[in-house]
């Protein structure tokens, strides 16, 4: 059962992988509001690394604007946890277009994205036609085992001190 288990999370992590995938745009695509992905420079990822909190050559933001010789980010800074919550807060990033060397977008692919829900739909059969096998189709020898239906609480002990008697 453990070992069913593991395979099927193993599985449910498939979808994820396979919906997006990244395809390179020229700089003329390029406009505001588009989330975009830059492949930047070595030189750049020093100060790109000053703003997202880490060494990195790949910075995903939304393009403000797009300049003749820069394009403007808002990027994902991190944070600390506060209390149990997580605050996303936003930093805008300038590059300039000579430390960009490439630009991709995300996009849906459909064709991966309806092979990951059917493969995840054929899963959940399996695995509700193999849980309701067990259940319903007894032992094979007979009669199946009674099953145990009392109720069993634990008991309690509450020690309350010493109470003096006959005072």
């Amino acid at each position: 059962m453990k070992r069913i288990l593991e395979v099927l999370g193993l599985l449910a992590l498939l979808p994820a992988a396979a919906c997006y995938s990244y395809r390179t745009i020229p700089m003329e695509e390029v406009r505001p509001d588009l989330e975009v992905r830059l492949r930047v420079t070595p030189e750049a990822t020093g100060r790109v690394a000053q703003v997202v909190g880490y060494l990195t050559q790949d910075v995903h933001g939304t393009v403000v604007t797009l300049q003749q010789d820069a394009i403007l980010l808002t990027v994902v800074t991190p944070t600390a946890p506060e209390a149990r919550t997580i605050q996303r807060l936003y930093q805008r990033l300038d590059i300039p277009l000579s430390q960009v060397t490439e630009v991709q977008q995300r996009s849906l692919n459909r064709g991966r994205t309806y092979a990951a829900v059917a493969a995840g739909a054929a899963a959940g059969a399996v695995l509700t036609v193999w849980a309701f096998s067990g259940i319903l189709g007894g032992s094979g020898q007979g009669n199946p085992p009674p099953v145990d239906n009392r109720l069993v609480a634990p008991q309690l002990l509450l020690p309350l001190g010493r109470i003096p008697l006959g005072r």
